[in-house]
This record gives C-alpha cells, sequence and structure tokens, in this order.
C-alpha cells in the first residue's frame, strides 16, 4: 500500500459516522459488525448501536408530538424542539470534550484504534439517558391516551446489533 493510501485507510476506518437505520451506510455498517471481530468490526457495532438509539430517540420525539397535538396541547411541544437541538450540541460537546483532539490531528492518533467505538458508545449513552428523560417526563402513561398502546418508550432499550 502507498504512503498516501494507509494514512488515508486508517481514517477511514477510524471515521464515526451518523449513520441511520434503512440508509446503505448502515447497512454496510450492520455488515460488517461483529462483536467479536477485530476493531474494525466492534467500532461498526458501536455505529449501528448508535443509528439505532438516534433512530429510537426520534420515534419517542414523534409519540411525545403527536401525543400532544391529540391532546390539545400543542403548545407543550413548541420549546421541546428547540430543547432537543441544544442538547444534540451539548452531547457533542461533551463527547468532545472527553475525547479532545488536538488541532490538525486525527483522532486515532491520539485516541487510537478503538477511538470510534468510544465516541459512539458515549454517544449512545447520552442519547438513552436522553430518551429515558423525555419518556418519564413527558410520556407517561396517565399523558398518553391509550396507555396500554404500543409506545416507543416500552421499546427495547437497545436492539442486539445485527450480523
Amino acid at each position: 500500500m502507498t504512503r498516501v493510501g494507509l494514512p488515508l485507510l486508517l481514517a477511514l476506518a477510524c471515521t464515526p459516522t451518523h449513520a441511520t437505520p434503512g440508509d446503505d451506510t448502515l447497512r454496510g455498517w450492520i455488515e460488517q459488525c461483529d462483536p467479536h471481530g477485530g476493531q474494525q468490526a466492534i467500532n461498526a457495532c458501536a455505529i449501528v448501536e448508535n443509528a439505532r438509539a438516534d433512530d429510537r430517540l426520534e420515534a419517542v420525539l414523534d409519540e411525545i408530538d403527536r401525543t400532544y397535538a391529540g391532546n390539545g396541547t400543542p403548545e407543550a411541544t413548541r420549546g421541546l424542539r428547540d430543547a432537543q437541538s441544544s442538547w444534540s450540541a451539548q452531547v457533542e460537546r461533551d463527547v468532545e470534550a472527553l475525547y479532545p483532539v488536538p488541532e490538525g490531528e486525527h483522532p486515532s492518533v491520539q485516541w487510537g484504534s478503538a477511538w470510534v467505538m468510544s465516541f459512539e458508545q458515549t454517544r449512545t449513552m447520552l442519547v438513552r439517558q436522553r430518551i429515558a428523560f423525555l419518556c418519564e417526563a413527558w410520556l407517561p402513561d396517565r399523558v398518553r391516551p391509550d396507555p396500554a398502546a404500543p409506545s416507543s418508550c416500552n421499546g427495547p432499550a437497545a436492539a442486539p446489533a445485527a450480523h
């Protein structure tokens, strides 16, 4: 491999992605995911788990919108999307602060090949915390029109990575 090719390959292998369930990028990460494999395969699993957590978060937010629009208080969620945007920015700042990288340096140089896994697992943990908060604060049974109906809040905390 050429001198230019190896650093480029390493950079691509050690760069997290914000894949979303159902897109081609995520399908590629799912295919690479092997929790018993090498670091690249483990990184892929972390990316898949983060994408699934993000998908569940969006489902919870959509359920909140539907619930409050359906019970005659849609104004209750006006500030939620702004708060969600601020929360998302805070998550990125928290993760960047936890894994600082000198300017101009690739994170894998500072943190090694496990950086992607660590970065994605931290993000996933924070997303799951957010889901728990939103479900408890915004979607308790007393607020939901039919507490017995399926809810994004009652879904699995984490779907297992497919391989």
